[in-house]
């Protein structure tokens, strides 16, 4: 008797936490379907056996039991040769002589452009139970063409592929460690690397929980609660490091942008800043005549006026002026007077 789509048992085994998360998001996303997960091998077989999954999901290396080992010992054994099972390796294909032509064997590579949207497409294919009439396979609903879909795809491939690149850095500074290469800058190089893209890492994963949490349909309780001690020790914390790191960076640029904004404004004021000569060239006595200035030009708020003996005409401060100085001189060669119509207002001295 075919098991209903709501009843079928998907098994996971990754020792990766972030994959984890990613592709139990997604099959959760994607499928009514009871997810079990594994971070080692040697569970991870034993669920294998107890669970009788109707898909098996195993990453190629794997603590304990490597994932070559695993698919070696499932896929000859007959308990297992109606359930397909998939490899994800982190490049190309693996060459596994025994069980590469059997039908129930499939590999993904987790760097593939394509993935995770093919492995969701080829999980989706696995799971159609004709003689349910289940055309549809086991997915929900027309969930490809939808935009959260696409958002869990873009960011899982995000996740996956650094989480990936994370593994093989970290492998080769473990490697450097051991060997104690001479070159100390190509090891420092392998660690800021290594940094980095951790620090990219925790970015995606930072935008996946705030957008689609960190609960999930997984029936592994004692896998659940191993995860949550994770969550708590490492990946929070380097969530928050990432996050205070750009908060601390914004806050530098914004205190350059603030600061070069400043600048550029006082500098534009001490290039605007001049001072005019009263000339007395103008019909009326008026400041607001512009005449009467050297160069025609009426003053403003941040220009210095100068009387001295090149006009001895008088002068009135009317109310058609603006009202502002910064400073007035006034030489012993000026004769005239200065009158008042409105109130004048100096930032500077009056001399």
């Amino acid at each position: 008797m075919p098991t209903s789509v709501e009843n079928k048992k998907i098994l996971i085994i990754d020792d990766d936490i972030s994959i984890r998360l990613t592709l139990k998001k997604l099959v959760s996303l994607c499928f009514n379907f009871k997810i079990y997960t594994s971070d080692d091998g040697v569970q991870g077989l034993g669920y294998s056996f107890i669970l009788k999954p109707d898909l098996i999901i195993i990453d190629s290396t794997l603590p304990k039991y490597s994932g070559r080992e695993l698919i070696d010992y499932l896929l000859t054994n007959k308990s297992f040769s109606n359930t397909p099972i998939i490899l994800l390796n982190e490049g190309s294909n693996i060459n596994i002589t025994e069980v590469n032509n059997l039908s129930n064997f499939y590999q993904f590579s987790k760097l593939d452009k394509e993935f995770p949207n093919s492995l969701v497409k080829k999980i989706n294919e696995l799971t159609q139970d004709k003689d349910l009439n289940n055309n549809e396979g086991g997915l929900t609903k027309e969930i490809f063409n939808k935009r959260i879909y696409k958002i869990n795809n873009y960011l899982s491939r995000r996740i996956i592929k650094h989480s990936n690149i994370s593994d093989i850095k970290y492998s080769s500074n473990l490697s450097n460690n051991i060997n104690y290469s001479k070159n100390i800058f190509k090891r420092l190089g392998n660690k800021l690397s290594f940094l980095i893209n951790q620090f990219i890492l925790s970015i995606y994963l930072s935008i996946f929980l705030i957008i689609f949490g960190r609960r999930e349909n997984e029936e592994n309780i004692d896998q659940r609660k191993k995860d949550l001690n994770i969550f708590r020790s490492k990946i929070y914390p380097s969530i928050g490091l990432s996050l205070g790191l750009i908060l601390f960076v914004c806050f530098q640029i914004s205190l350059i942008l603030i600061s070069v904004t400043s600048i550029a404004f006082i500098g534009t004021k001490i290039v605007n800043a001049a001072s005019y000569t009263w000339d007395g060239g103008g019909l009326t006595n008026n400041w607001s005549d512009c005449d009467n200035w050297s160069t025609n030009i009426c003053p403003v708020a941040a220009d210095s006026v100068t009387f001295n003996g090149t006009s001895t005409k008088d002068s009135i401060i009317d109310a058609s002026w603006g009202g502002s100085i910064t400073s007035i001189t006034i030489s012993a060669g000026y004769t005239g007077t200065v009158s008042m119509e409105r109130s004048l207002t100096m930032s500077s001295a009056f001399t």
